[in-house]
């Protein structure tokens, strides 16, 4: 018997986890909630992206962020920031950096792809698909080099790589 609710109601049963997820977010943020396809599973942990975005755009420095997951054979996905710079100093281990003071480790961007802008729809929504499969492209251009991203991913519940 498939007792899942129909989908309107895991919409709303997914707004109710984001309202919780975002309880520890700072006063004034609001996360707001979105369909299935944009939470991560990393290391069999959830990561929301909507969550992350929220510690990414309070980083000095950035201007506009998006977070999309990338597949990865040990960890099921990698969370990928893709950041627009207000000014030219802002890196990407500056970015994680500030990331680790709020996140959990499983949650941090394990790429940071640096973008003068994002690509938007004529209504100005971030097109998350167009940067999936651009995070996908340089997922696999530092693996070939032999730079994993997804190396320095701990997994949650043993703290082992």
């Amino acid at each position: 018997i498939d007792e899942r609710p129909p989908p309107r109601d895991r919409i709303e049963a997914r707004a109710v986890a984001v309202d919780r997820a975002s309880a520890g977010l700072p006063v004034g943020v609001q996360v707001i909630a979105r369909p299935w396809q944009d939470e991560l599973v990393v290391a069999l942990m959830e990561a929301i992206e909507a969550e992350v975005e929220a510690v990414l755009a309070e980083c000095p420095g950035v201007a506009l962020c998006a977070v999309v997951g990338v597949p990865d054979e040990e960890y099921g996905e990698i969370v990928v920031a893709f950041v627009t710079k207000k000014d030219g100093s802002i890196t990407e281990d500056a970015i994680r950096q500030h990331c680790r003071t709020s996140l959990t480790g499983y949650k941090v961007p394990r790429m940071v792809v640096f973008k003068d802008d994002l690509p938007k729809s004529t209504v100005g929504k971030v097109l998350r698909k167009d940067l999936r499969d651009e995070a996908q492209s340089a997922y696999l251009a530092r693996k070939a080099e032999g730079d994993d991203p997804a190396s320095s991913v701990r997994h949650p519940a043993s703290g082992t790589r």
